[in-house]
Order: structure tokens, then sequence, then C-alpha cells
């Protein structure tokens, strides 16, 4: 057999030399100008070339797939596309920066979202997806996760991750996002949330951020956070505001935990943004928006602030009691009210504005009766976002029976 036709014999094995013809060398590796694709298979083998969509050419592992997408540089808007079929796949590694502007894409098999990469216990930062070392890789249109073990998504030491179309977020024992020392993930495009996970977005170490929002984020059943949904320390940072929880009422969990100087932005979405059954919290200089952080977060952030209590003796209609000024802006998120007397009955809201001489802005519209001597629970409002500058006070509409005392609790 002639050389020649040795070399058509193996036509997948010239792939590489034709574009280094087409595109040029770029010192050690070759620059390309074109997208490149390669393809993984859950049948393929790690020792093929990668360059066809087929059992016989295929990688086995997105791993192997970035390592020779290392081979080239990116210029003039080229892609380097890692296709995975269908089928469940071993965690991936991405390690190390590739030259260009554009990331490295993981690309799934599209809406059935039949390709999965599933987290083990032995990979590293036991994760899905773990990027390091300054790599820069987009995922798309594929399931992440829901094998309950490891982390998701993770990103570290000076990488970016960018959560693109398609994406959904199984089941995993740690964190579905994760930015550690120093990495960074991105996510502004719609996604769905199918399993729960010690939390859905974690953020730790300085210099790791995740930034996010104005998407929908589809929850199509019942899943539980064990630790937060979002939870943020150790001078790390996430940003996320504009975000629809479609589902929102199926999480069960904390909202938000955020310590050790790490910072939560949201724009002022208030302490209700993020899913969850319960309150979130800050300590140890974290800090939400405004709330937590003496020491670190937004420049005059104020100490943790808790619940505001107050008691009005022989209350009559008319009656107004100043509760406090809010320095910072603030959500109401619960109203505790109680009576003591014989069948008394109050009728009363909360008001706010940023003079006391003002009108005020009812929290709750109409008022509320209260006939309780054991307690009333309120966690329905009108306007329970209180702006920073603010004048907040209580008032009475009208009292009936014989009403010794009225108790009043605001939790935000």
């Amino acid at each position: 057999m002639s050389e020649a036709s040795a070399v058509l014999d193996h036509s997948d094995e010239v792939i590489l030399p034709i574009i280094a013809l087409r595109s040029g060398f770029n010192g050690a590796v070759i620059n390309i100008t074109e997208d490149l694709e390669l393809y993984v298979r859950s049948a393929g083998s790690d020792s093929n070339s990668g360059y066809f969509d087929t059992d016989q050419h295929a990688f086995q592992t997105g791993t192997r797939a970035y390592e020779e997408a290392s081979r080239y540089t990116t210029s003039n808007g080229a892609q380097i596309i890692i296709n995975l079929g269908p089928g469940i796949f071993a965690p991936i590694q991405a390690v190390g920066a590739i030259s260009g502007a554009t990331p490295v894409i993981f690309r799934g098999d599209g809406p059935n979202l039949t390709s999965v990469v599933k987290s083990i216990v032995a990979s590293p930062l036991n994760s899905a997806f773990f990027a390091d070392m300054g790599a820069n890789i987009q995922l798309e249109q594929m399931k992440v996760g829901g094998n309950g073990q490891g982390a998701g998504i993770v990103s570290a030491h000076g990488s970016t991750i960018t959560m693109g179309s398609g994406l959904d977020l199984g089941s995993v024992a740690e964190s579905q996002i994760l930015a550690a020392s120093g990495g960074s993930i991105y996510n502004y495009a719609p996604y769905t949330i199918s399993g729960g996970a010690a939390s859905h977005m974690g953020a730790w170490g300085a210099g790791a951020y995740i930034e996010g929002g104005d998407t929908t984020v589809t929850i199509p059943s019942a899943i539980t956070f064990t630790a937060a949904f979002v939870d943020v320390g150790m001078g790390a940072t996430v940003f996320n505001s504009g975000t629809t929880y479609n589902g929102r009422e199926l999480v069960t969990g904390m909202r938000f935990n955020v310590k050790d100087f790490g910072y939560i932005n949201t724009e002022g979405s208030g302490l209700n943004y993020f899913p969850g059954t319960i309150p979130g919290v800050w300590s140890n200089g974290g800090a939400y928006d405004s709330f937590g952080g003496s020491n670190a977060g937004p420049p005059g952030a104020a100490g943790p602030m808790g619940p505001k209590a107050m008691s009005l003796m022989l209350p009559v209609a008319g009656d107004e009691v100043t509760l406090f000024y809010a320095k910072d802006a603030l959500t109401i998120t619960q109203m505790e009210a109680v009576l003591r007397g014989t069948t008394p009955s109050v009728t009363w809201t909360v008001l706010w504005a940023p003079t006391r001489s003002a009108a005020g802005t009812p929290v709750i519209t109409a008022g509320t009766t209260t006939t309780s001597t054991t307690g009333q629970i309120i966690t329905t409002f009108n306007s329970p976002s209180i702006p920073a500058g603010s004048w907040v006070w209580m008032k009475a509409t009208a009292a009936s029976g014989v009403v010794l005392e009225f108790g009043l609790t605001l939790s935000f």
C-alpha cells in the first residue's frame, strides 16, 4: 500500500493538518479562524481522534476532548464546540486556559436532555464539571447531576463557566453551582432545577464570584436545599437580580446563608427574593444587600437587624405608635399580633413614609382586625418593601370590647 493510500484509509487523522494549512500555526499550537467541532459518545474511546460523530471516532470523555481542544487557539470569532451525544458521562475536567476570545462550548444533544454528566465521589471537588487554572467554558443543552452525589458545576482558580441555554440541574449532595477560590460563574440564560442539593448556588473563597439574573428558572417539582438556596462565605460574592423563579413555592429550606465576610447583592430585591421556606441569615461580617456586614459588603452596611416589637396599653381608634426609622431598605416578611382583654378586637395597620407628618403608605391596605389572645400571624401584605430613609409606625383604626393591651412584632 502506498503512503498516499494509507493516509486516505485513515481520513480522520488528516483533519488536524488540513485545519493547520487553512488557518496557520501560532507557535506550538494551531490557530483556527473557523469553528472546530469535537465529539464525545458514551461508546467512544479516548484513543480515538474525536473529529467525527461515530463510536469509532468520537472520544469517550469530555476531559479528553478538552485536552484535544487545548491544541488550538482561536481568532476571528471561531469557536471550539465539544458535542456530547446521548448517554451518561463521567465527570469532566477542563484544566488550563485556551487562548481566544470565545469559551470552549460543551453542548449536549438538545431539548431531549439525554446528555447527562454526573458527579462521582472520586472526581475533583466531587463535581460533574470542574473548570480549573484559567479554563473558560460554556455549558448548554444537557443535564448536570441527578444522582445525588458530589457537586454540579464548579469553577476555581481564575476559571470562568457560562451557563448557556437548555441546562437542567439535577440532584447533588453539595452545591449545584459553585464558585471557589477565584472562580467565576455567569448564569443569565433560562434553566431548570429538577433536584435538590445542599445549596443551589455556593461561593467560597476570595475572588469567587457568581453573577446572573434577568432570566427565568423553572422548578417543576418539590425540592429541598439542606443548607440554603444561596450559601456564601469566606469573602466570596453572589450577584443576582431580576430572576423569576417559577415554582418557588415548591422549594423547602433556608433562602440564603451569608457569613465570614461573604456578600450577596440582589440590587435591593428584598429578603424574600430567593426561594425557600426559612428566612435567610447573615453572620460574622456576611452581608445581604445593606443588611449585616459591619466589616464587609457595601459601604455603610448596617449591623444585623432583627424583629421589632411594640406594646400599646388600652388602645383606642386613632392611636398611633412610631415603631422605628429604617436607615436601610428592608422587606417585612411576617407580623405577629396579640391582644389582652375581654372579647377584644383591634383593627390596625402599619405605614411608612419619609416624614412622620405624611399620610403614609400602608403595608396592609385595609388594615387587619385582630381578636386573638393567643397570637395571630400575618404573612400577606400590600406593600412590604420599605425604602431606606423611612419612618415606620402602627395606627389603630378601630377597637371594641375590653382591650387591655395590643402587642405587635415585625420580622424582616
